[in-house]
C-alpha cells in the first residue's frame, strides 16, 4: 500500500474520531501544532525516521515535546501511530488531515510566490479573486522568489495559476519563434 493511502486511512479515522467526539476543531488545532514542529525541526524528523532509536523512546520525546500543548485524544494517537511502526509517515499523516480537515470546512491553502512584497492592496484584491476562483475560503501563504522579475504565481493544491513576468516572456518567445517559424517555411 503506498504511502499516500496509509496516510490517508489514519487521517480519515482521526478525522472521524474527532467528529464523533465533537472536539474536530480543537483535534485540527493540535494536529496543526505538531505537524509545524515536525516541519520546522530536521533533528526530530530525522528522529522518527530511524530505525535504530525504540519506539519508547519516540514516544518519550514526542510526548517531552507536544504532550502538554495537545489534547489526551491528539496525543494519544501519536503515540498510536508510533505504536504502529509508522512514525516515518507522521508528517504526511498530519499533512493529509489538514487536508481533509480543509475539504471539510470549505477552505483551501494557497501558496503566492512573488517578485517583492505585495502590498496589503494587492493583498486584498488577489485574495478577493482567489474567493471568487475557488468558492472556498482562501488561507494565503507568501514567499519571494527574485528569479520571477516581476508578477506572481499561485498553488492551490495541484493548481498553478502564473502570473509572472517570466512566464509572459516565455510565452512570447514561443510564439515569435512560432511566428519566425512560419515565415521561413
Amino acid at each position: 500500500m503506498s504511502s499516500y493511502n496509509i496516510a490517508t486511512r489514519y487521517a480519515k479515522a482521526l478525522m472521524q474520531l474527532a467528529t464523533e467526539k465533537d472536539i474536530l476543531e480543537q483535534v485540527s488545532r493540535d494536529m496543526e501544532l505538531v505537524y509545524n514542529g515536525i516541519t520546522s525541526s530536521k533533528e526530530l524528523r530525522t528522529v522518527l525516521k530511524s530505525p535504530v532509536i525504540k519506539t519508547e523512546k519516540k514516544q518519550t520525546i514526542l510526548t517531552n515535546i507536544f504532550g502538554k500543548k495537545i489534547s489526551v485524544v491528539s496525543s494519544d494517537f501519536i503515540r498510536f501511530i508510533v505504536d504502529k511502526n509508522r512514525e516515518d509517515l507522521i508528517h504526511e499523516i498530519l499533512k493529509r488531515f489538514k487536508e481533509l480537515y480543509n475539504l471539510r470546512i470549505n477552505r483551501v491553502e494557497a501558496e503566492v510566490v512573488s517578485s517583492i512584497d505585495l502590498t496589503n492592496h494587492q493583498k486584498e484584491e488577489l485574495y478577493s479573486s482567489l474567493v471568487e476562483y475557488t468558492q472556498k475560503e482562501v488561507l494565503l501563504n507568501y514567499s519571494l522568489d527574485e528569479s520571477l522579475i516581476g508578477g506572481f504565481i499561485v498553488k492551490i493544491n495541484d493548481t498553478v495559476l502564473d502570473a509572472s513576468i517570466k512566464q509572459q516572456l516565455s510565452k512570447l518567445r514561443k510564439k515569435l519563434f512560432e511566428q519566425q517559424h512560419l515565415v521561413v517555411n
